[in-house]
């Protein structure tokens, strides 16, 4: 298997980027977590999980051994492959979803594209016992994740009233994004939505 790479970004895209690394260019599948940062030219070291298919070998990267290891975990999981898990994985950092699988929280699991309410138990029920071998602190008492994405896209709308928008401009530049946004891409897609409207 091929535990890491460590090479040079030549190419970034949304959920992918190209590590070049003795003549070799490698296609990593990555969540925004992993590729959050990341520059074209930076040397960086990505642990990695090939995930072999009849038609198709996939390379996928991780920052961190704790995040390839929640990754591992996902795809044991009856009906969760590696897509899944890497949109999970771009939704929240790792400590993040460890929180809501112990807390058994339904909703905050769902926020990730693609995984809904029978396969956010399922992974409860499947991994709450597997996630406290993953080193690093979970901070039970934080908020649930969901309650936090409702809590931004409030901020945001706030945010854009602040900025001389009315109420009813805001809603609708918000309505058409991605729950899964964080704040600042929140406000800064709604502008860029509303600018068109101008």
């Amino acid at each position: 298997m091929i535990d890491c790479i460590r090479g040079k970004v030549i190419e970034i895209g949304e959920d992918f980027c190209v590590l070049f690394c003795q003549d070799i260019g490698y296609h990593i599948l990555a969540s925004r977590y992993s590729l959050e940062g990341l520059e074209k030219e930076d040397t960086v070291l990505l642990y990695t999980q090939l995930v072999v298919r009849e038609d198709s070998l996939s390379l996928y990267g991780f920052k961190d051994k704790n995040e390839r290891k929640l990754f591992e975990l996902f795809n044991t999981v009856t009906s969760i492959g590696p897509k899944a898990a890497l949109s999970l994985l771009s939704t929240a950092p790792v400590d993040r979803l460890k929180q809501a699988i112990l807390l058994e929280d339904v909703a905050s699991l769902k926020e990730a594209p693609g995984i809904g309410k029978k396969s956010a138990e399922r992974i409860i029920l499947e991994l709450k016992d597997k996630v406290q071998a993953i080193s690093g602190p979970v901070d039970l008492s934080q908020p649930p994740l969901a309650a936090t994405k409702s809590s931004e896209r409030a901020t945001a709308l706030q945010a854009l009233v602040g900025l001389g928008y009315n109420e009813y401009e805001a809603k609708g530049a918000l309505q058409g994004l991605g729950e899964e946004e964080d704040l600042e891409t929140l406000i800064r897609q709604a502008l860029k939505a509303l600018s068109k409207n101008i």
